[in-house]
């Protein structure tokens, strides 16, 4: 019996859907060249994460992205764990650290908004379900890696108690590592180093069937991950998150269900940020005497919590099968404090530095949803009809930014750490939100005995802007980049259509899909003392919050317009032996601001009166939406019980910016990872990793150098080998 909450689909096959899905088998997983759960996604066909491994990133940059929805403008795609979202409740970010590769059953994903009726609030983009293992009657298994960077994987599962009612598991998972640097090293300076990190995962899980046709579930995790190093010697990230989910279903007939999931998360981040004084960037080797400061403090506890219920059923009769069928509700919410102290100068007591600002944010949001829908096969026809409905709404409310900023302290007062008199002091309340929309969708499969299948949908769905969009401030000497309470949701309208080919040794997929996207979000320049702003005067400056600051420059996320992404996706899998499996990959993906809304319209016109370049552009790639990828790979069985199995992946330079300037270019790159995995008995696996063969440039903002001198990072070759053992 499963679980069916715990599905994408919630009781769908999830391989059947309408839409162009993927599903990552627990050996695929085991096998796979990738030590991180986020190199294994990327290499995925229309999906993003950043090429840097989650535990070398800042935790508040680790986005991902399906067919250029999530890198620009905030996260749209919904990640689950059995079911139950993981997206950072502030930044909407995924900590992919907490999910160790050996705990993972499955991983399910849709590409696109295909999935949206069902779940709601981020999966316009797609949905990405990661399916946790079952404890398993007798396991007990450790397993250690050590590879580049010094970086060491240990980890450690049993199975404390089984019988036919009860099963509790535990699962235990570390990683360490010294990590790489990632400043071109034409920019290095004595105080950039690696990001050494270290990870830790606890998991308990404990499934209960206490009758015939009734199944639970409970799962316990605590994690935390710790980096140093972070750009700078003095900089760190401690990130904490303790959650539990839970769920069941209860079967009433042979044919129907109810479902029901719940869960609770706490996380806190305390981040320590550090800065340099004295330093030249484009000649770091005339700036020897340069000195680190502190330059941000920042303490931000949140909790994420919520739960769903649905009743499945099936019904049969002689005008066809209605299956899938699901009418429930879902509910999520999401509390955010945050405490930020600012520092200028020296710091780290020296002397000469002092606190120049403190900030206190708090906010709420909350998302509820009504949902039906059902698949319809009419007489028995090889055709489905997935009709779905839903009602979405979301709140934010109680939200506050409380800003003061400090003169520097008098002579004799400054020991890195006290503050002078208040410079300024102001709070921006914010009028609390109500968003409702009706989200349907309609999906059509038709399936001919020859293998091919033609599939369509049209579906509509929304993304609600993060807390950290709406609420967070940080403040410098002379800028701002302030909350904006008053973003209104993403709103989007899809269709896609699709053909696949299924055979014996042969399978292919070809989709093209169309989104038109309302109330688009990006960060702009409300003011500035640059040429072609609006000058920071006094209103503006009081209507954040900020008056008698003297701010030169202000910045916030608005609703800029509309925005169209669209191309096509086609990948082919062939059984070329019974011993080699190959498998092929493409994607086009066009992206870009089709118009302005009124009110940024008017602040883009303004920059270009006065002789300025757009803060944004129409009709060009929007930003971090790669034109083009490539992938492809496969799996070679060279003996019984030794597996090669190799991925590659190619794109080609990709933007930051619409304005497409030089020095905004991002990344060019082909990479390949290979793994090979030795079942030397039934107890004893070996196995050995390499990523990153080939060689990849990345291409940084230009610090205002010409392209031929642009900085170039190419991300190091990173080698590993382990063994597991089973008892």
């Amino acid at each position: 019996m499963v679980v069916s909450g715990a599905s994408i689909g919630r009781g769908s096959n999830v391989a059947n859907m309408d839409v162009s899905t993927t599903i990552l088998t627990r050996e695929q997983i085991r096998k796979s060249p990738q030590i991180f759960l986020d190199q294994m996604i990327n290499k995925e066909l229309g999906v993003w994460t950043s090429q840097v491994p989650a535990n070398q990133l800042d935790p508040t940059a680790a986005v991902v992205s399906i067919r250029g929805f999530g890198a620009s403008g905030g996260e749209k795609v919904l990640v689950m764990v059995d079911g139950v979202p993981i997206n950072d409740g502030y930044f909407r970010t995924i900590d992919w650290n907490m999910i160790p590769r050996d705990t993972i059953e499955k991983i399910e994903i849709v590409r696109g908004g295909g999935a949206a009726t069902l779940w709601g609030n981020l999966a316009a983009g797609g949905v990405i379900n990661i399916i946790t293992r079952e404890p398993e009657k007798g396991e007990l298994r450790v397993g250690g890696g050590y590879g580049s960077f010094d970086t060491k994987v240990g980890s450690a599962a049993a199975t404390l108690f089984h019988n036919d009612t009860v099963k509790v598991g535990v699962n235990l998972n570390t990683i360490y590592s010294g990590g790489y640097n990632l400043t071109p090293e034409n920019l290095r300076n004595q105080f950039t180093v690696p990001t050494a990190s270290h990870t830790n995962n606890a998991l308990i899980s404990t499934y209960i069937n206490p009758w015939e046709g009734a199944k639970f579930y409970v799962k316990l995790n605590a994690h935390e991950l710790i980096q140093s190093g972070v750009g700078l010697s003095g900089a760190t990230n401690a990130w904490y998150k303790y959650d539990y989910r839970g769920g069941g279903q209860i079967k009433y007939s042979n044919t129907g269900s109810v479902n029901v999931n719940s869960f609770f998360n706490y996380s806190e981040m305390n981040k320590h940020n550090a800065s340099l004084v004295g330093l030249n960037v484009l000649k770091p080797e005339t700036s020897q005497t340069a000195t680190q400061a502190v330059s941000q403090v920042e303490s931000m506890p949140y909790l994420s919590y919520g739960g769903s219920t649905y009743l499945q059923e099936r019904m049969h009769g002689a005008w066809g099968t209605l299956r899938d069928i699901k009418v429930g509700v879902d509910v999520r919410g999401i509390s955010v404090s945050d405490h930020n102290t600012i520092y200028s100068g020296k710091g780290f007591g020296l002397g000469g530095g002092y606190q120049f600002a403190a900030i206190d944010i708090a906010g709420k949001n909350m998302f509820e949803g009504v949902f039906a829908q059902a698949t319809y096969n009419p007489f028995d026809m090889p055709l489905d009809i997935t009709l779905g409905l839903r009602q979405d709404w979301w709140q934010s409310y109680s939200g506050n930014i409380a800003q003061t900023i400090y003169n520097a302290p008098v002579a004799g007062d400054r020991d890195g750490f006290n503050h002078g008199t208040v410079k300024t002091s102001g709070q921006l309340r914010a009028n609390n939100q109500i968003f409702a929309q009706f989200n349907p969708r309609l999906g059509l499969k038709y399936s001919f005995e020859n293998g091919i299948q033609l599939r369509g949908a049209v579906y509509r769905n929304f993304a609600a802007p993060g807390m950290n969009q709406l609420f967070r401030t940080y403040v410098s000497s002379s800028s701002a980049t302030v909350g904006n309470p008053s973003l209104a949701p993403e709103t989007n309208f899809g269709q896609e259509v699709g053909i696949d080919f299924i055979s014996e040794k042969i399978k292919t997929k070809v989709t093209f899909f169309h989104n038109q996207l309302g109330n688009y979000i990006n960060r702009v320049n409300v003011c500035s003392n640059n040429p072609g702003y609006a000058t920071c005067d006094a209103a503006t400056l009081a209507a954040f919050g900020l008056a008698g600051s003297g701010l030169l420059t202000i910045t916030n996320n608005q609703n800029i317009g509309s925005a169209v992404i669209e191309g096509g996706e086609a990948s082919i899998e062939w059984q070329a032996l019974e011993t080699l499996n190959l498998n092929f990959g493409i994607i086009r993906t066009i992206g870009y601001l089709s118009s302005f809304s009124s009110d940024f319209a008017a602040l883009n016109a303004s920059v270009v009166a006065q002789g300025n370049t757009p803060l944004q552009v129409s009709h060009k790639q929007l930003p971090f939406v790669q034109p083009w990828t490539i992938n492809a790979g496969g799996t070679w069985l060279i003996l019984p019980n030794l597996q090669f199995t190799f991925v590659i992946r190619s794109w080609p330079v990709y933007y930051s910016d619409t304005q497409h300037l030089v020095g905004q270019r991002l990344s060019a790159a082909t990479t390949a990872d290979v793994s090979l995995n030795y079942q030397m008995s039934k107890r004893v696996s070996l196995y050995f990793t390499a990523q990153n063969l080939s060689d990849k440039r990345y291409l940084a903002t230009n610090y205002g150098t010409s392209t031929a001198t642009l900085p170039t990072l190419g991300m190091p070759l990173n080698v590993m080998g382990g063994i597991n053992l089973s008892f």
